[in-house]
């Protein structure tokens, strides 16, 4: 038994040495450098990353400038583009890239050197969005001489008022920013989230930032215009104590129900949800 044992030690050596030998002495890396032609010109989204790219997703609205890098070639580059209203494309320091998105769109950015060398790069502006669906639904209900029918009357007519079930769910696009947030495009989807029907509508919002509240994040505002009506929402991100990260939108509905039931303090309408294909929450069946 003692011998098979060193019998097998030996041979397990041999082949570690070998397979070290065969390959130099050096650890594999998973990730190789790139390998390019220095004759071929690239675009990078760094002086120091090695992968090159030949197209560019950027979301607007944005206050933020892009800047690629473009090395190979012979170093004398020059850009050219045809769609200047869809944005602003400068080259800096020979070979420094600077792209100020302006509106959506498809740009395509010919580059060239003086030797002919050329590289086409390819550039989308998209809205920026934003997709929930609702998991669960809650209201929170203060006043301590409110009877207990009244605060069943209260909930079920608060629940109600909120504008999707369980499984429905929004789809928030941004289209500008205002002095103070930002405003565009929410779709509601009542029943469903992503199956549109004749319940599936769309409305203006406007975004205000706020200050965080409590353990949610809660920095916006969502003023949505529904059927007429100004609907203001406060949404952010927390933590729950046996979930991970997922989103909360919060409706103040005292004053809805203050007029008929004046012992009424606080009345809060509120949807816990998730971002599509996290399912950090899961929907109700």
């Amino acid at each position: 038994m003692k011998i098979l044992k060193i019998i097998l030690t030996l041979i397990c050596t041999i082949t570690l040495f070998s397979c070290d030998e065969k390959s130099g002495g050096n650890t594999w890396n998973p990730y190789p450098e790139y390998e390019h032609d220095d004759n071929a010109i690239t675009v990078h989204h760094s002086e120091d990353y090695n992968y090159p790219i030949d197209s560019l997703q950027i979301y607007i609205p944005t206050n933020n400038k892009h800047t690629l890098y473009i090395k190979g070639g012979d170093r004398n580059y020059t850009i050219t583009q045809s769609e200047t209203d869809l944005l602003k494309l400068t080259l800096e320091q020979g070979n420094v890239l600077v792209i100020e998105p302006l509106k959506i769109g498809k740009v395509e950015i010919p580059i060239m050197d003086g030797a002919n060398h050329s590289y086409l790069l390819k550039i989308e502006m998209l809205y920026r969005t934003m997709e929930l669906i609702v998991a669960r639904t809650n209201i929170v209900i203060k006043g301590e001489k409110l009877t207990e029918l009244e605060k069943d009357t209260i909930k079920e007519k608060a629940l109600k008022r909120i504008p999707v079930k369980v499984n429905g769910g929004y789809k928030f696009t941004w289209v500008e920013f205002t002095e103070k947030g930002s405003r565009g495009v929410v779709s509601i989807y009542p029943n469903h989230f992503g199956e549109n029907d004749d319940s599936t509508q769309e409305y203006n919002f406007e975004e205000i930032f706020d200050e965080p509240i409590n353990n949610y994040q809660i920095r916006s505002r969502y003023i949505i215009n529904i059927d007429g009506s100004n609907r203001v929402f406060r949404l952010g991100q927390g933590v729950l104590p046996t979930k991970s990260y997922d989103y909360l939108m919060i409706e103040d509905l005292t004053e809805y129900f203050k007029t008929k039931y004046p012992s009424v303090e606080k009345v809060f309408a509120q949807q816990q949800a998730f971002i599509p294909h996290t399912n950090y929450l899961q929907p109700i069946e």
